[in-house]
């Protein structure tokens, strides 16, 4: 997976005033594993050491500087644990902004987060990365501002509709040209139901914007996310790509192991995935 991921190991000091005698626990950041403009994933592993104390709240600070102080911008996981992994996820951040992290837990007495290591992350869309609506971004602009996403889940089965009708603009197999392709498909196929209005119907996070994908835009999906285990891909399965391929046949890739064929359009054995554009 490709991530523009800057890393700075800074040894921090604890908030309250203690030396090794007090280390309860030793707390260990967890690599962010999710960022975007606007959000970023992260966390701590918690590893009890001395006694049995009762944690009553862990989680991440985060400040734009540095320098770190417990007034600093806070955000609680959404899971209390006594020993183990933890995750929180910090929003509504400032998008290109470089923001420091460090893991904290909290007793009855007082906060820790001494032991630990402040990460340095920018804000910024990455490659296997959440996209705006909560797709998987599988392409980006050299700017990084825009690209494309694919949906994280199969969409309902279906075939690809209209066998034996030509849909001669919707043979595009590049980059880009998935609404296009989709938006053809709709206006010359009748039928409902198919691979193509399953995309166009679907909703993720109040986004409604997607289209079945062209086939170098499924091969895109899995050189990016698929071949390293991301996206919930089915095994062996093929995908139904809009690129048409006669009247009678349409396009698939394997998102097994990345090939091009094609197959009769009234199949129903080909998944479905929806991409759209930001």
């Amino acid at each position: 997976m490709s991530k523009k991921l800057t890393w700075l190991f800074i040894i921090l000091i604890s908030f309250a005033s203690c030396n090794k005698d007090d280390e309860i626990a030793r707390l260990y950041p967890i690599q962010p594993t999710d960022f975007s403009r606007t959000t970023i994933t992260c966390g701590g592993y918690l590893e009890i050491i001395s006694g049995n104390p009762e944690i009553i709240s862990c989680g991440a600070y985060y400040t734009l500087d540095s320098i770190a102080t417990t007034s600093d911008l806070f955000v609680e996981s959404d899971s209390i644990v006594q020993s183990g992994a933890f995750k929180c996820v910090l929003t509504n951040l400032i998008p290109d902004t470089i923001y420091y992290i460090w893991p904290y837990y909290q007793t009855k007495e007082r906060i820790y987060s001494y032991n630990s290591y402040i990460m340095k992350v920018r804000t910024e869309y990455a490659l296997g990365n959440s996209g705006p609506a909560g797709g998987l971004i599988i392409n980006l602009s050299p700017d990084g501002l825009s690209g494309i996403e694919i949906t994280p889940e199969d969409l309902t089965p279906a075939s690809w509709g209209c066998s034996g009708i030509d849909i001669p603009n919707a043979n595009s197999s590049l980059l880009g040209y998935a609404m296009s392709n989709t938006n053809e498909i709709l206006s010359l196929c009748s039928e409902t139901n198919n691979a193509a209005s399953i995309c166009a119907n679907y909703s993720l996070n109040g986004f409604d914007d997607w289209y079945l994908p062209t086939t170098a835009e499924l091969i895109k999906a899995f050189y990016t996310i698929a071949q390293n285990g991301q996206g919930n891909f089915s095994g062996y399965t093929n995908y139904w790509a809009s690129s048409q391929y006669s009247a009678t046949g349409a396009w698939i890739v394997n998102m097994y192991n990345g090939t091009l064929g094609w197959t009769g359009k009234s199949q129903t054995f080909p998944h479905v995935r929806a991409v759209r554009y930001f």
